[in-house]
């Protein structure tokens, strides 16, 4: 389903460009996630290792707060002023702290 935005004597072509893109990347995002979500089984994250097991939780975290903040943005509302930034930050420095 590529679906191109049609020109538009108004918005610049950079602008257009990266409408286009996006649209293609989250075409991409819909049709991976599932596979990408299918490995989240517990019976599958039992047999990981422990330190693969919390990689993995922690792309999860990532993935699903990423996916988050776009709904956020797509909807008018700035991630910096909805009540789960202070969640997202917190999530940012156990990265840091970790080296993730």
């Amino acid at each position: 389903m590529e679906e191109r935005v049609r020109e538009s004597p108004v918005v610049p072509d950079s602008v257009m460009d990266s409408i286009n893109r996006t649209l293609i990347n989250v075409e991409e995002v819909r049709a991976h996630l599932p596979e990408f979500l299918s490995l989240f089984d517990p019976e599958v994250l039992a047999e990981m290792p422990p330190l693969q097991r919390a990689q993995s939780l922690l792309l999860l975290a990532k993935v699903t707060s990423t996916l988050f903040a776009v709904r956020l943005r797509c909807s008018g509302v700035h991630p910096d002023e909805h009540p789960v930034k202070s969640e997202l930050v917190g999530l940012l420095m156990l990265c840091f702290v970790f080296n993730v």
